[in-house]
C-alpha cells in the first residue's frame, strides 16, 4: 500500500474541503477540472456529466479544449450505451448507484 506524504494529504483534504463548501452545482464542474490538478497532476483533466432527466450533458476540459460539433454528436449517439443511462431509460430509477447486478 502506498501512503500519502503530509503535503499530498493536506492538498487532498483542501481540495475535498473546498468541494464541500460549494453551494452551487453549476460551478462544481468548473471547480473540479481546475482544482483537481493540484491533487492529481495531469496534462488534461476532463469532467463529463450526463443528466437524462434534464436531457443535458456537461463536458469540460482543463486546459480548455475546443470540441468539434462532430465529436459532440458522436458522444451523444453513444450515451444510451452507458449501463447507468440504459438502466435509467428502462426503469426511471435515477439513483447514482443502483444495484445493476440483479
Amino acid at each position: 500500500m502506498l501512503w500519502l506524504r503530509s503535503r499530498e494529504l493536506l492538498t487532498t483534504l483542501h481540495f475535498l474541503r473546498e468541494t464541500y463548501v460549494l453551494r452551487d452545482l453549476d460551478i462544481f464542474p468548473g471547480y473540479v477540472v481546475s482544482a483537481l490538478q493540484t491533487v492529481v497532476p495531469a496534462e488534461i483533466i476532463s469532467y463529463n456529466e450526463v443528466n437524462p432527466g434534464r436531457r443535458r450533458t456537461t463536458r469540460l476540459w482543463h486546459p480548455p479544449a475546443p470540441v468539434s460539433s462532430e465529436l459532440k454528436r458522436a458522444f451523444d449517439r453513444h450515451i444510451p450505451e452507458h449501463p447507468l443511462i440504459a438502466y435509467y431509460g428502462r426503469s426511471g430509477d435515477d439513483r447514482s448507484s443502483p444495484n445493476l447486478a440483479g
